[in-house]
């Protein structure tokens, strides 16, 4: 049986993953809306959903071994939800067109440097290579994307 602590995370990486998921959403959203720009969003659209599956695959490593496994510090899971709904009322408003694609790309960057600013990979520690990897896959990606919403942003500025 899981601990309550474990548990606790498992709900946490729930958030996460839905997060990014609604990323993903949101970004597709913006491939629509600015076909321009489709490919950039779409690439990383995907890699929003490559993320929730990493996630996806490190509760199951968690879940297998519990004890290779120690929590790091504690992350807030009602920020997350708070991050849920607004990530949602964002994809709403690209939807309806009240967004103009400067201010979704600065959108997209804050949205970028607050996941790296959220140290996720920092909420276990472990052994497991398998997991490592998949944590620093998902900063590495993300440090990507904010470089290459930023290099959009000069390019659209």
């Amino acid at each position: 049986m899981i601990n309550q602590s474990i548990e606790s995370i498992l709900e946490v990486m729930d958030a996460l993953k839905t997060n990014e998921l609604l990323i993903g959403e949101l970004y597709k959203q913006c491939s629509k809306q600015w076909p321009e720009d489709k490919e950039f969003w779409i690439s990383t659209e995907q890699e929003e959903y490559s993320h929730a599956q990493y996630i996806n695959n490190m509760k199951k490593l968690l879940i297998t071994n519990p004890a290779d496994y120690k929590i790091g510090y504690s992350f807030n899971k009602i920020a997350a939800e708070t991050t849920r709904k607004w990530i949602k009322d964002i994809t709403e408003k690209v939807k309806n067109g009240e967004i103009r694609k400067i201010k979704m790309l600065n959108i997209a960057k804050d949205l970028e440097q607050s996941l790296l600013e959220s140290k996720f990979h920092e909420l276990l520690s472990s052994s497991n290579v398998e997991y490592n990897t998949l944590a620093n896959k998902i900063t590495a990606e993300t440090r990507q994307h904010l470089e290459k919403i930023k290099d959009k942003i000069n390019e659209s500025s």
